[in-house]
């Protein structure tokens, strides 16, 4: 298996500030009932999708979809979503890439909720195992450009040696982030701010379809080169309507 250098490492860092992209806002009747609907397909789609030698835990599922609820309220991203519909997304195209590893899955929900709100990782560490503890350590210390192969985040209580391999770690961590910028550059109509998509696609085709095509699947770098192409043809789009 190929190791993750650390340029690449580097370069998938947010130059953005870790709660820049907090906005709280209004909820409608309707926008309520739809986003209760999507947890609730979410629910059904991931149960569906578990693999019998490593199932998924709809107990484990409820809790985290009730504790996004409980924990993001009515805070939105920066695409407009309310940041737990926009989670369950993201982690919907998680399920489909790696359904066969549940802590994967449970890692990409409640990350959002340890870098975004108040939920402290020590949260994560008392009611989840250990291996989802080091996903989601990994995947918010990438965003804090934190080295992600530091020993303290592997080998938490020196029990996770013969459980965790490095590298499986490392790669966990680039479906999770991979399936955000994938997800996020899908919504890009919704952004008010066309700087901040431009960047994202142009970050995305000058380094994420690298990395996924080297280190992923194919499928996934042609779906990332996609969705900057339409990101992209959204700014110009709203560049000529300004002119015009």
């Amino acid at each position: 298996m190929t190791t993750l250098s650390s340029e690449i490492r580097d370069k998938m860092t947010y130059k953005l500030p870790i709660d820049s992209l907090t906005v709280e806002t209004p909820v409608t009747p309707k926008e309520q009932a739809d986003s209760m609907m999507e947890l609730m397909k979410f629910h059904d789609h991931i149960c569906k999708s578990s693999c019998e030698d490593d199932p998924i835990d709809p107990s484990i599922i409820s809790g985290i979809l009730l504790l996004l609820r409980e924990h993001f309220g009515f805070k939105r991203h920066a695409s407009g979503q309310l940041f737990y519909v926009r989670a369950v997304g993201i982690s919907k195209l998680v399920v489909d890439w790696v359904f066969h590893s549940p802590k994967v899955v449970y890692a990409s929900l409640l990350y959002g909720l340890v870098r975004r709100t108040c939920l402290p990782l020590s949260y994560i560490q008392q009611h989840y195992n250990l291996g989802v503890y080091a996903f989601v350590l990994n995947v918010v210390g990438i965003d804090k450009r934190e080295e992600l192969d530091h020993p303290s985040l592997l080998y938490v209580k020196n029990r996770l040696k013969q459980s965790i391999q490095e590298d499986h770690v490392q790669l966990s961590v680039l479906f999770i982030k991979l399936a955000e910028r994938l997800y996020d550059l899908r919504q890009s109509e919704s952004y008010i701010n066309t700087k901040e998509v431009q960047h994202m696609a142009q970050e995305t085709l000058a380094i994420d379809i690298k990395i996924a095509y080297t280190y992923l699947e194919p499928e996934i770098a042609q779906a990332l080169e996609e969705a900057a192409k339409q990101a992209l043809e959204v700014c110009k789009n709203r560049g000529r309507n300004k002119n015009s």
